[in-house]
């Protein structure tokens, strides 16, 4: 079967992309180091000086399970980056 699935989520942070883009790529500073997770993840961010849009997207996801699993597994991380992004 073909792993057509994909997650894909915005959000909003009040930062600018360099403050964003640490995190992503520096996971010690998140603490959300999954090395169960060898699906590709990109990360794209746009913005200005106060505010970044970060957008990812996960693909090679096998089913609606674990579809739904990467969307929530996401709003979580998402939600601790932005929690420490904006303290």
């Amino acid at each position: 079967m073909a792993n057509n699935l994909q997650a894909a989520m915005s959000i909003k942070l009040k930062a600018p992309v360099a403050k964003v883009w640490d995190p992503l790529t520096n996971p010690a500073v998140v603490n959300e180091d999954r090395t169960e997770n060898y699906n590709n993840v990109v990360y794209a961010l746009s913005g200005d000086d106060q505010h970044t849009i970060l957008t990812l997207s996960q693909d090679n996801l096998d089913d609606e399970k674990d579809l739904k699993h990467s969307e929530e597994n996401w709003c979580k991380v998402l939600d601790n980056m932005k929690c420490v992004i904006e303290e």
